[in-house]
């Protein structure tokens, strides 16, 4: 059921969506999702790239084939990424394109990350770059509760279709 929730319970709700999908789900579909990305015309792969890294027991869309594409295709690419640490120092180099870890989103990009507020803070320092969000079909909710910190993204890309604000 969707309808108002808050962020905490609707968390938990997307935290078990995605953990019910199998290892072969997310391979399969995040390589769908990695060649949407880079066919995607709209997307300008230039000057310095942040990709998350991905954390295989959380079943997140897996980074690691994408970036080696990345490097190979692109070899002028600046490829950046962060720890997978709430405290980590956030990248002072300005991005032209921020890839971001999605925990839930809608129709509108807005979306919700696992509380820690990493990529808010991120975010607001780079407003220059353009910033794609990657998740599973699974994760879209009807509207994502959005608090006035909270930066919706431009694209949202899942394994089916591409959500965009612009």
């Amino acid at each position: 059921m969707q309808g108002a929730m808050n962020k905490a319970g609707l968390r938990k709700e997307l935290v078990t969506r995605r953990m019910a999908l199998s290892s072969h789900d997310v391979a399969q579909y995040s390589s769908l999702i990695a060649r949407r990305l880079l066919q995607d015309d709209t997307i300008k792969f230039e000057g310095i790239v942040h990709v998350y890294t991905s954390h295989a027991a959380w079943n997140e869309v897996d980074t690691r084939p994408l970036i080696d594409q990345l490097a190979t295709m692109f070899p002028d690419l600046t490829i950046i990424s962060s720890p997978q640490d709430a405290a980590a120092l956030l990248p002072t180099q300005p991005c032209q394109l921020i890839l971001v870890p999605v925990l839930g989103f809608d129709d509108l990009c807005n979306r919700i990350g696992m509380g820690a507020g990493w990529y808010d803070r991120f975010l607001v320092q780079q407003p220059q770059a353009h910033t794609i969000g990657v998740a599973f079909e699974c994760q879209k909710y009807s509207a994502v509760p959005v608090d006035a910190h909270d930066i919706p993204l431009d694209i949202i890309i899942t394994e089916s279709a591409t959500y965009s604000r612009l």
